[in-house]
């Protein structure tokens, strides 16, 4: 009798172990499915951002050094900044072929707050980069929403994934602590912004 209830035991521990084994994977699968499909949406995510990033810089007004050096003498959200800061900022931007390429961040961010800062960097299309001055006053909500918009990191119902884990990603395109020195170039240089199109 005996020899037949260890038998039936082992069976029993054997078909709840392999029933717990089976919903352990349906469970590995579905988890595995929903991490799929967050990644999907923050791909769609990152695409619309680089294709609202390129629209920004097709639609600036400053393209070039002369038409900086040219708006610079007539009013403009430029003038947001003190005179001597003003010719700063306007002597450290850096253009490519296609737009700005990089610029020093300290007096903006010493003397504006986001939404100026904004004002300003909207005039060479890299207005996206204005999460990146932290330091900036902030004196409406406004303000800390413009700071608060930094696509480093994507939160998920897994956890913080960085966006930098997938294809396509945008915020490794534009450096802070970094300068435009050379075609795809970007070398340390603090209080400068090194932007994709370097």
């Amino acid at each position: 009798m005996s020899k037949y209830l260890v038998i039936i035991t082992a069976f029993i521990v054997l078909w709840s172990g392999s029933m717990h084994s089976k919903e352990i994977s349906m469970k590995q699968s579905a988890i595995s499915k929903e991490i799929d499909m967050q990644k999907d949406l923050i791909s769609n995510v990152i695409k619309q951002e680089k294709n609202r990033r390129q629209l920004a810089l097709e639609l600036a007004v400053i393209k070039t050094q002369a038409y900086l050096v040219s708006l610079s003498e007539s009013k403009s959200a430029l003038d947001l900044l003190s005179v001597s800061a003003k010719e700063r900022f306007v002597n450290s931007v850096v253009f490519g072929d296609n737009g700005i390429t990089g610029f020093s961040y300290t007096d903006l961010e010493a003397e504006l707050t986001p939404t100026q800062i904004y004002s300003v960097l909207k005039l060479f299309g890299a207005q996206h980069t204005v999460s990146k001055f932290e330091h900036a006053r902030i004196e409406s909500a406004a303000d800390a929403m413009l700071l608060n918009s930094n696509l480093e990191y994507i939160k998920i119902p897994t956890g913080n994934m960085p966006i930098s884990s997938l294809s396509g990603t945008v915020s490794r395109a534009d450096h802070k602590g970094y300068a435009c020195t050379g075609r795809a170039t970007c070398s340390e240089s603090q209080g400068q912004i090194c932007m994709s199109g370097c």
